[in-house]
């Protein structure tokens, strides 16, 4: 055995080796939830959605999850706000009795903001977009599509969002 040979050993074992970090377990959503005066849970992410498209969990509704203080509305959490936008049952609205007999139509009114608009630009506000882009871009969606719910109007806008 030469020099040649320990010197080709130590510097093999003086080589970095190769370490692959070890896979962390994925962090599942483990929010509680007050349901009828009983704390229910912990439900992770595709149980809160369902939770919220059948009415049970609503933007008021309390909720704990790791690291609160206290039990809080379900609104605060933002991962939580978010589900609750973009599942929202959607809202019926009264349909009006026909008229028998056709009225005359008054004289066009100037036109009236949309329902969903202050709220569309609360809700984007509140996941961090900011500034009259938002504004424009809800106006935008509101006039193309008038009868648009505001959960498909939200997942909308955010696309466009995510898109720029």
């Amino acid at each position: 055995m030469g020099y040649g040979y320990l010197y080709r050993s130590m510097s093999r074992a003086m080589q970095p080796k190769k370490v692959t970090p070890p896979k962390l377990p994925e962090q599942k959503m483990a929010v509680y939830v007050l349901v009828n005066g009983q704390q229910a849970g912990p439900f992770n992410k595709t149980e809160l959605a369902q939770l919220v498209k059948n009415g049970t969990l609503q933007s008021d509704t309390l909720v704990w999850e790791a690291g609160m203080a206290a039990w809080g509305p379900a609104n605060t959490l933002p991962h939580v706000l978010k589900l609750l936008l973009l599942n929202a049952p959607k809202r019926k609205e009264p349909k009006e009795p026909k008229a028998a007999a056709p009225t005359p139509k008054p004289a066009p009114e100037p036109k009236a903001e949309h329902s969903l608009r202050a709220d569309l630009i609360d809700a984007m506000g509140q996941l961090g977009f900011r500034g009259a882009d938002v504004a424009k871009s809800v106006d935008a969606l509101l006039d193309e599509q008038p009868e648009i719910s505001s959960s498909a109007a939200l997942k909308i806008l955010l696309k466009m969002k995510s898109d720029k």
